[in-house]
């Protein structure tokens, strides 16, 4: 007989976000990532548990067949975990006081450790583990409608912490401002040094980034003096919160059930995928990390005279805030954060590749070859609510991922390729993408519709359904060219918004310009990947920047102008180069 324990964080990111104060969140990241690290070997060990693990760097038949065998003889002195990732874990006992005891002191310690926390739990026996892990999910997924209560509640005389409403227990430092059980929590992690597997999650930690010293900020405020720990650019407090996110795991994980008919060697292979997927995704931001740096040193070099002593402690431009299964979030400094996510998703796909290939190998009709990632990107000022980013940043994932999987399902594919969305926000008040998308980038003229963005950028240079970022950094680089003045363009965005003929006759006369200046093949050139082939309605650029024949007609004139905006960073963008409505 068999003995489940599921356990799950749930909503991490409001966790994280919670009070919108950059201290508080990264120590709601770094407990959050060494909840199911660290401090479950320790209370593994607490419990006086042993955990059986498969081998990682070498899964072989026979490694995998061992593996197997010492699952189905389960000794009630052992625990075998088929998920250990982020903030979850799917655990399996051989003895139902031994799991009882452990879910005891588990779910005190989790209570003690991050206070506030949404969990949910889950257990169930079986003599088949395959039955076992189906029935466990879900019970688990039941148990997400009814989350526990929240302790402590506060009664009428009792005094609420500001930033969140919660009951407070203390004053914090410096501020004597009244906290809440959880902020107390997550202030006393950044000040301990034993809490720092996130940070060092990003790092390769090789010779050079030990002598150089690098460390993430842990403040975006500026002091009366102006000065601030994070390395905003001169004359900027822009940021890009990112968020990306594996394609296809769903579909992996339906197809490990369905191809793998032993419950015990199912077991093992979705701890083997996960482990790898896991391996994966920080590998993936280490090697997105390591090129961030590289232009970060670069920007020191050409912009500041530093001192030998004082460049040996170099606070990178950068925030991690949660790296866990195949999930990514971190805030990058604007003109920074699209080569980030670029190289974190070629490096997704690359070490997918690699991590799965014995695996891959092992059952080809379970295991993908390799995974890809979709991203958003959100460039958001330092004063902005990082709740309200994080939600718009996750509904500009989700249309990349619309995008991709409709490409993929249109053209019969057997993966989704890899894309990103963004969107520049200026004012406070954000919304989803999908509500600003129709809000503030759609107009329409009688029967006709317009859309001032192309949505999603692939990543991949020769993917030729979905227009690439490479291609929109060439538009970027034509628009900076001395001569094109790129103003009439922004001009031209919110004449679009209003009347049509005038607009119209705008574009012509800023096309002869570039004509009369020697520019426009240049131009004419990098706009042929967007659909701008020749003539005929909704192909000629010297019309019109609306591509497509019909309903609706889009331009990516206006995501052009947007990146070009982060890229030269500056501290006031026009609003009209969002396509944004007037």
């Amino acid at each position: 007989m068999y003995y489940s324990l599921f356990f799950e964080a749930r909503s991490i990111q409001s966790y994280i976000f919670d009070s919108g104060k950059m201290k508080e969140m990264v120590g709601a990241s770094e407990l959050i990532k060494q909840l199911c690290a660290e401090k479950l070997d320790d209370v593994i060990k607490e419990v006086g548990l042993t955990e059986i693990k498969p081998d990682f760097d070498n899964p072989t038949v026979e490694n995998i067949k061992e593996t197997a065998d010492e699952l189905k003889t389960l000794d009630k002195g052992k625990i075998f975990f088929s998920r250990r990732s982020g903030g979850s874990f799917s655990a399996i006992f051989a003895d139902k006081a031994v799991r009882d005891r452990f879910l005891g002191v588990w779910s005190m310690f989790v209570n003690d450790f991050v206070p506030g926390l949404e969990v949910v739990y889950a257990v169930s026996e079986s003599d088949e583990i395959k039955k076992i892990i189906e029935e466990t999910y879900a019970k688990l997924a039941y148990n997400r409608n009814f989350p526990p209560a929240v302790l402590p509640e506060a009664t009428p005389m009792h005094v609420l912490a500001p930033r969140t409403g919660k009951p407070a227990v203390d004053k914090e430092d410096k501020t004597f401002v009244w906290i809440d059980e959880a902020s107390q929590k997550k202030i006393n992690a950044v000040d301990s040094d034993k809490l720092n597997s996130l940070s060092n999650a990003f790092l390769q930690n090789t010779p050079e980034e030990k002598a150089q010293k690098y460390s993430f900020p842990t403040n975006l405020e500026f002091d009366s003096k102006g000065h601030c720990e994070f390395p905003f650019k001169s004359g900027s407090r822009y940021l890009g919160l990112i968020h990306a996110d594996g394609n296809d795991l769903g579909q992996t994980l339906l197809n490990i059930k369905e191809n793998i008919e032993d419950g015990v060697e199912y077991a093992v292979m979705l701890r083997l995928f996960s482990e790898n997927l896991e391996k994966s995704t920080m590998e993936a931001a280490q090697a997105a990390t390591k090129n961030l740096i590289e232009q970060f040193k670069k920007d020191l070099e050409k912009n500041e005279k530093k001192s030998d002593e004082s460049s040996k402690n170099t606070v990178l431009p950068m925030r991690p805030l949660v790296l866990g299964g195949d999930d990514l979030t971190v805030l990058v400094r604007a003109d920074l954060a699209m080569q980030f996510v670029k190289d974190y998703c070629v490096a997704f796909k690359e070490k997918t590749k690699v991590n799965f290939e014995k695996i891959h190998n092992h059952n080809k009709d379970a295991i993908p070859e390799e995974l890809t990632a979709c991203a958003g990107l959100a460039y958001v000022k330092n004063n902005q609510p990082f709740m309200d980013a994080f939600e718009l940043t996750e509904s500009l994932c989700a249309e990349s991922k619309r995008i991709s999987k409709n490409v993929r399902k249109k053209e019969k594919r057997t993966e989704i390729p890899a894309s990103v969305t963004s969107l520049v926000v200026t004012n406070s008040f954000i919304e989803s993408y999908s509500s600003y998308k129709e809000k503030e980038l759609t107009v329409k003229k009688g029967n006709k519709e317009y859309i001032a963005t192309l949505g999603a950028y692939a990543i991949d240079e020769n993917e030729k359904s979905i227009p690439t970022l490479k291609v929109l950094r060439a538009l970027c680089k034509e628009l900076k060219k001395d001569g094109v003045t790129a103003a009439s363009i922004r001009e031209y965005a919110t004449m679009i918004f209003g009347d049509e003929n005038i607009a119209r006759e705008k574009w012509r006369r800023w096309i002869e310009v570039l004509e009369s200046r020697g520019l426009f093949n240049g131009f004419k050139t990098v706009m042929v990947p967007f659909g701008f082939t020749g003539q005929g309605e909704g192909h000629n650029i010297k019309e019109s920047p609306w591509v497509g024949e019909n309903n609706p007609k889009q331009t990516p004139l206006f995501d052009a102008l947007q990146l070009l905006s982060m890229d030269d960073i500056g501290d006031t963008i026009n609003a009209s180069s969002e396509g944004g409505k007037k």
